[in-house]
């Protein structure tokens, strides 16, 4: 989805992080956990048998409260011993679970994807915490969409009894039905592969179904089954289903339109006039939480190039007061940029001004605004 993209240069850093924390992760559940450098723990701590005490207990390497804080008995308010959040920014958090990930550190990071699967509190973007997991997460899935020998079967031989590990493996099976059935046009697939496809699918839904119900009770399981049942209607549930079930108990998590969206488009045998209905109707039913912010929201969803090209139904006359409403409510930098870029692409400069005027020049990202309508293009504009 477009507000995921990474550019190629990230990508291949990543893919090279990636690449020597396997060799830390291998490492990890082959001999006892090392103590690394960060690690503020007593010595006492690292004597076998392992003590249990909470004093001992892992922590996060960004957690530097003093062992005092841990004693029993112990004041959390004690000066210096209340952690803060640091899920605060989707890129940090992603970041954070992959270092764990990538360490062997299995139990702090499901401890990770505990807090922020479990907490109704969002980033700036107004997103639930929970999509930085689907996108940790998916960082170790096997490039080939094979399953053998890959980390994701590494996490679950650390952590047997894990709740999360089944959303790596329906992310697995995921991967693997797509790889089977390649990206082309419907009529590019072999009636083999549309076959294997299906049948993929099915083992995903399975794993998810059979989940514990501590999983099920989180917007991370949710959005997997949403991700794997529009994918195919011949699942146990349909996507109509899980998706009024999941906006029923969280309305407020956009990441279930995204998917939703995506797959209304032309490309997959939808139409804009139906994504501009299903557009207007929920923001007519979360007016009264989300005020005029829905209609840019959910457009800023669907794909970069029609919007540019006016392929969509979009309306600027309900966009641009949108905008405003959704910059004031969520004021992420990247909101800031797209309401300035989109006013260039109307050619309305007054709008165009008043964007700017909500930019602080710390915040401006070149990267965020649409293609052909870049920064430098647009105030070249502005001042004709």
């Amino acid at each position: 989805m477009t507000g995921y993209r990474m550019n190629g240069l990230w990508h291949t850093i990543r893919l090279a992080i990636t690449a020597i924390g396997c060799i830390a992760a291998m490492a990890a559940t082959a001999k006892s956990p090392a103590r690394y450098g960060w690690d503020m723990r007593p010595q006492e701590c690292f004597a076998e048998p392992r003590p249990q005490t909470k004093m001992c207990l892992p922590r996060y390497p960004w957690d530097k409260r003093w062992n005092k804080c841990f004693a029993e008995g112990a004041d959390p308010m004690l000066p210096g011993c209340k952690l803060e959040d640091v899920w605060t920014s989707y890129a940090e958090s992603v970041t954070k679970l992959e270092w764990l990930f990538m360490l062997g550190e299995f139990e702090l990071f499901e401890r990770g994807l505990t807090d922020i699967t479990t907490t109704d509190a969002r980033f700036d973007s107004g997103n639930l915490k929970f999509r930085a997991a689907t996108r940790a997460i998916s960082t170790f899935l096997p490039s080939t969409g094979r399953i053998d020998g890959n980390l994701i079967s590494r996490w679950k031989e650390a952590l047997p009894s894990s709740a999360f590990v089944v959303i790596g493996e329906a992310m697995e099976l995921h991967k693997q039905a797509w790889t089977v059935r390649g990206s082309g046009y419907a009529a590019t697939v072999s009636p083999e592969s549309w076959e294997l496809f299906t049948i993929r699918l099915q083992q995903a839904e399975k794993k998810l179904l059979e989940a514990s119900p501590s999983i099920k009770d989180t917007p991370l399981w949710h959005y997997m089954l949403l991700e794997v049942v529009l994918d195919s209607p011949k699942l146990e549930n349909s996507f109509e289903k899980v998706f009024g079930n999941a906006i029923k108990r969280w309305p407020r998590a956009f990441a279930f339109y995204d998917l939703v969206l995506y797959r209304m488009t032309p490309k997959w045998g939808g139409s804009w006039e139906v994504i501009d209905a299903f557009i207007q109707d929920r923001s007519r039913i979360m007016e009264s939480s989300e005020g005029l912010s829905m209609y840019a929201r959910l457009y800023l969803l669907l794909p970069e190039e029609d919007l540019v090209l006016g392929a969509t139904k979009m309306d600027w006359g309900k966009m641009r007061p949108s905008f405003a409403d959704l910059v004031a409510r969520y004021p992420d930098r990247i909101y800031k940029n797209r309401y300035a870029s989109f006013a260039c692409l109307a050619r309305d400069k007054a709008a165009f001004a008043q964007a700017m005027a909500l930019l602080p020049r710390e915040e401006l990202r070149p990267q965020a605004w649409l293609d052909g309508h870049s920064y430098d293009a647009c105030m070249r504009w502005s001042t004709t």
